[in-house]
């Protein structure tokens, strides 16, 4: 165990320090072949199907040969569950059909890639890429948040499918958040969602503003305004989003050379979001060794006909050989 854990370390320190730079300027849009070998919740027990307050309902290991896949960090599904979507680190859209058996998440079909475009219809160069979350607010279109030149651009689609022609659209600036220029290169924007309110919450993963607090702002009709993110036992925001009864759920991420790498999903009250509050959300499961575990950085939800509450998950590779995509499907115990 004690090997696994500081393998676990290793991977992540590598991936931080060695995930090659690299944009989508040469790619074209292409169907590509991944795929999906079957992953248990827990290394040591098979079995085991329940982390806290989430069931677990089946997990995948994806790769694929393209260069191009990997990386992934914001993520979104379709309401009916038959639709992923994902941004990465290098400027991608990612899409593919979902497979279920037995309501378990159980494959991945036409899987399909294509380059993030900026305002001039040509993809995104190298230090204006690294797509990091991603949010549908309720007035149209895709909102994605980017490191390194960190900033939020909207992306507009028809809404006459799912995620329909997301690919070809061209963005536009969003709102400007105070302060966030200071924000470290690689420790910008990690979480963003859209409430159902209309209002979007976003939350970084490395600026402070105090002891134990993450910058954050909460943004109205293109108006932003600044809230507190509590921090503790170095767990950091790497993704949120919206559940379907308006509560917000986020992933943390934490790693040391002790305990390995670490992520806990956090539960808040959208009630809580408001200007100038410093949000402090529940935890309700961990994922930790000997749990698969990676590095965790989108999440999505959706509600089933039978009225299930679906939780997946996402981990960012980056483009590191030890390091994995792992996508993971959770049910909510309530």
């Amino acid at each position: 165990m004690a090997i696994r854990k500081i393998r676990g370390v290793a991977v992540l320190l590598l991936g931080v320090l060695a995930a090659a730079p690299g944009a989508a300027q040469d790619m074209e849009p292409a169907v590509i072949e991944v795929s999906a070998a079957p992953l248990v919740l827990d290394q040591l027990d098979a079995g085991r199907a329940r982390v806290g307050k989430l069931i677990y309902r089946g997990g995948l290991v994806l790769s694929s040969d393209n260069a191009a896949f990997g990386g992934l960090s914001g993520l979104a599904v379709s309401a009916d569950g038959a639709k992923l979507l994902a941004v990465g680190d290098r400027g991608i859209w990612f899409s593919a059909t979902l497979e279920y058996r037995d309501g378990r998440l159980s494959g991945l079909a036409d899987s399909y890639l294509a380059p993030m475009l900026k305002w001039n219809g040509q993809p995104l160069d190298f230090g204006e890429n690294d797509a990091e979350a991603l949010a549908f607010p309720p007035g149209g279109g895709a909102l994605v948040a980017f490191e390194d030149w960190h900033r939020i651009w909207r992306y507009p689609f028809r809404p006459t499918a799912p995620f329909g022609l997301l690919f070809e659209t061209t963005p536009q600036p969003y709102s400007l958040l105070p302060g966030l220029k200071d924000a470290p290169s690689n420790g910008g924007i990690e979480a963003l969602a859209a409430l159902a309110d209309g209002r979007v919450l976003v939350l970084s993963e490395e600026l402070k503003t105090g002891e134990g607090i993450l910058a954050g702002w909460i943004i109205r009709d293109d108006h932003a305004q600044a809230l507190g993110y509590h921090y503790d036992n170095g767990f950091r925001p790497t993704g949120m989003a919206r559940g379907p009864d308006g509560d917000l759920f986020i992933v943390e991420r934490s790693f040391s050379l002790m305990s390995g790498v670490a992520v806990r999903i956090m539960r808040l009250k959208a009630a809580k979001v408001v200007p100038g509050a410093v949000l402090r959300p529940v935890e309700i499961a961990r994922l930790a060794d000997p749990l698969s575990v990676d590095n965790m950085e989108g999440i999505a939800l959706r509600r089933t006909e039978q009225g299930r509450t679906l939780i997946y998950l996402i981990s960012d590779d980056n483009f590191n050989p030890l390091q994995r995509t792992l996508l993971m499907m959770f049910e909510l115990a309530e």
